[in-house]
């Protein structure tokens, strides 16, 4: 099996927030030692993780709002949130 696997809970690292409208908004980079986020929006959103990406209704995974979510990241990475309907806030956790 390849990769690293999680179960249960994890050390949080650096912690993050933007702001996001109908321009999407953008974190700074994650750690290089980050693998794993937990991401809550404050409002419905479309979002994406990648290198210098920008999230679009056509590239974005929904994400509901008020419903964290974790997901795999590479280090040095970035998140990107656009809104569905309206603007809200992205919480990202780096879990270690």
């Amino acid at each position: 099996m390849s990769g690293t696997q999680y179960w249960g809970t994890a050390y949080l690292g650096n912690i993050q927030s933007f702001s996001y409208t109908a321009t999407a908004g953008v974190t700074s980079n994650v750690s290089v030692a980050c693998q794993k986020v937990r991401l809550m929006s404050t409002t419905d959103c479309f979002f994406v993780i990648g290198n210098s990406t920008t999230a679009t209704t056509a590239n974005g995974a929904y994400l509901p709002g008020l419903r964290p979510e974790y997901f795999s990241i590479r280090p040095g990475q970035q998140i990107s949130a656009l809104q569905v309907t309206a603007g809200g806030n992205m919480f990202i956790a780096e879990c270690l």
